[in-house]
Order: C-alpha cells, then sequence, then structure tokens
C-alpha cells in the first residue's frame, strides 16, 4: 500500500510518499519520496488574522505539484494536516476549499498538542539509543512545541535509515537500504506555544530592522522576554529540565547545525542525528539574529527563503537552549547545567504523521482504499 501525508505549516508545506504493508505494521513505512517548498503561507497572520490572497496562491501552487507527484506515484491514501497560521486564519474555509479542489482531500487542522504528540513520535522513533527522558522542540513559523517523553525501548530506523539528502529524495526497492520494526514512543507531556521564526521576525524584529536588516538590541531583547516568559509558562505543562536527551527538529534548527557542522551545502545525510553543543548552537544563533541580510543570503546551507525569517526561529532556540543550560542537569543535579549535548533530527512530523496514516491503515487492512487524487 502506498501513502502520502502532507504538513502544511506558516512557512513551509511538506510532502512524504512512502510504501506500508498493512499486514506487517511491525515494519516502518518505506519511505519513496520525501517533498519540501517555503510558501509562507502564514506570512502576515500573526498581525491580521487572515492568510493573504498571494500567500494562497503560492501555497496552492505547491499543492497541485504535490497533487500531480501523488497522481503519479499511484498512491492509495492521502492525509493532509495544516497548523498554527492555519488555526489563527479567520478565512480557513477559502483555503480548505482550495486545497480540497487541487487534492482531493480536504486539510485538517490540529491542534498544538497533536502537533507536538506526532512531531514525537516521528523524531525520537528514527533516532536509536537515545537516553531517557527525551524533550523534542519543534520550532515551526507559528509555533513552537515541546514534546517529552520516553523513546522507544529498541532502536527504530526507516528503510531509508536517517532520511537523509536533498528535500526531494526517492527510495527504491534495489537501495540496499534495510527494514526495521517499530517501537512505539511513549509520550509524557506536551505543548504548543505561539512563537515561531515567522511570528518572532514579524512582531518584533522585522519593524526594527536597520537598512542591513539587522533588528535593533532593544527589539532583540523584548522578543526575549516574550519568548523567555513562553518557555516559562510551557515549563510548567512539560518538565523541560528533566529531559537527559534534547533533539532540534525544522529548519532554523537545521540551518544552524549545518553551519556548525561547516557544511558548504544543505546536506540532510550529514545534518539527521547530528550531535553539537548547546553552547555551540547559541554562539551561531547569535551570530545570525545580527547579521545582515546579504551576508545570510551567501551562507551555502541557507535556504533563500529563510533568509528573512530565521532570526525570529534562532532567537526562540538560543532563548530555549538558555533556559536549560541555567537548569540543574538532570542527572547530577549539579546547578546550572551548563553546556549539553544537542541533537538534529530531520525526522518530525511528517514522519509521525505518516505512522499515525499507516496505523489506520493496518487496522483497516483488506478494506477498500481511498485514492485522494
Amino acid at each position: 500500500m502506498r501513502l502520502a501525508v502532507i504538513d502544511c505549516g506558516t512557512h513551509s508545506i511538506r510532502l512524504l510518499i512512502s510504501d506500508f504493508d498493512p499486514t506487517h505494521p511491525e515494519v516502518s513505512p518505506r519511505e519513496v519520496l520525501r517533498k519540501t517548498q517555503i510558501v509562507g503561507l502564514g506570512a502576515g497572520v500573526d498581525k491580521t488574522g487572515h492568510l493573504a490572497p498571494e500567500a494562497l496562491n503560492r501555497t496552492f501552487t505547491a499543492v497541485e505539484d504535490y497533487a500531480a507527484r501523488i497522481r503519479q506515484a499511484q498512491v492509495d491514501r492521502v492525509r493532509m494536516v495544516a497548523t498554527s497560521a492555519s488555526r489563527d486564519a479567520d478565512n480557513f474555509f477559502e483555503f480548505a476549499t482550495g486545497v480540497e479542489a487541487r487534492l482531493g482531500v480536504s486539510p485538517e487542522v490540529i491542534s498544538g498538542r497533536e502537533e507536538a504528540t506526532l512531531g514525537f513520535s516521528g523524531a525520537v522513533a528514527l533516532h536509536p539509543g537515545l537516553a531517557a527522558p527525551a524533550l523534542v522542540v519543534d520550532i515551526g513559523g507559528g509555533s513552537t512545541e515541546f514534546s517529552f517523553g520516553r523513546p522507544g525501548a529498541s532502536g527504530v530506523v526507516t528503510s531509508s535509515d536517517s532520511l537523509g539528502a536533498s528535500p526531494d529524495i526517492e527510495v527504491t526497492p534495489d537501495s540496499g537500504l534495510a527494514t526495521h520494526e517499530t517501537v512505539k514512543p511513549a509520550l509524557e507531556a506536551a505543548i504548543s506555544m505561539n512563537m515561531g521564526s515567522t511570528r518572532v521576525t514579524e512582531r518584533y524584529l522585522r519593524p526594527a530592522e536597520d537598512s542591513r536588516g539587522i533588528p535593533s538590541e532593544a527589539a532583540v531583547a523584548q522578543a526575549s522576554e516574550f519568548i523567555d516568559a513562553l518557555i516559562a509558562e510551557a515549563a510548567e505543562t512539560v518538565p523541560l529540565s528533566q529531559a537527559r536527551t534534547l533533539i532540534g527538529v525544522a529548519g532554523s534548527v537545521t540551518t544552524l547545525t549545518a553551519l556548525g557542522l561547516g557544511l558548504e551545502t544543505y546536506d540532510r545525510f550529514r545534518i539527521n542525528g547530528a550531535v553539537l553543543s548547546s553552547a555551540k548552537h547559541r554562539e551561531l544563533a547569535r551570530e545570525l539574529i545580527v547579521m545582515p541580510r546579504a551576508k545570510k543570503a551567501a551562507l551555502g546551507p541557507m535556504h533563500p527563503k529563510r533568509v528573512d525569517q530565521i532570526a525570529g526561529g534562532v532567537l526562540v532556540w538560543e532563548r530555549i537552549l538558555a533556559y536549560l543550560e541555567s537548569q540543574p542537569d538532570p542527572d547530577s543535579g549539579a546547578a546550572p547545567r551548563g553546556s549539553f549535548p544537542v541533537c538534529t533530527s530531520e525526522n518530525d512530523i511528517l514522519d509521525g504523521l505518516m505512522f499515525a496514516l499507516a496505523g489506520t491503515a493496518s487496522a483497516s487492512a483488506g478494506g477498500a482504499v481511498e485514492r485522494g487524487v
């Protein structure tokens, strides 16, 4: 059975197509295609509460491309979800109608809690050997999800082994990649907070930028206060400081990791599972926040469409790391914890969505399949 999932966030829209055998639900889906497009659906939503016509058009163009790929791949089941920008927008119906006309499936607006849950299962299930408990931090365009729990009891990787390479990767049956049994992670606490790369950039940083694209110190300080308050609020629900493993996902973190690894171009194979110190992440984040736009655009791993909003995302990440460094060490109890290892994952909510769709397909094995387009 061939499955497809689409995740439409505030900044990007992503597609994953995988093969799954519902008669062997213990075996993870085998990736066929993974694609990412940055469309900025949520541009301006934090201020207007409305999806702009130009943003809708960009997203509809991407949906048309994905629909064609899904038809070509002869997919049996399709699920599409929409997150922060769609939760905030007063014209989501317009978006949903346009998507369904092109894809044959209407996007589901999922809650921040479900977004966090899916992100946790996608990230930790595909990285074996993690020390428990683990904290997954997913910094999106409009929101940041904190998910805390215990990874599966034994190592799990997909057939494409860490799903590296370019954003558009195809895996064939003769690629020599192994298939492994999955062990379901146990989520214990999760929360979604309304802070993300686009929201923080648009609300605080961009209005205070100079001609070079550098935000003022006062704006960075004001944004940091906003972020710190939301981190403290998140910590009331999720025991952030108790995590022995921290996994960062999404473009702000993966771009910082690429820079920290000294990559000349963006390489998902090298980035996925890479471990750098929290001190290194914070150093790079602080540099990016005050880096001129032209210099950021010249960085090899930097996606051109991340240049104008990455400062907000890496500031969120830097403040989260600062908070965790200030807390007691979860093993020794020594305070402050100081710098600690951070794992970066290219696996996230998209993989969690695929696991969820595969579970539904397995439960209904033997019934009629549903082709979305």
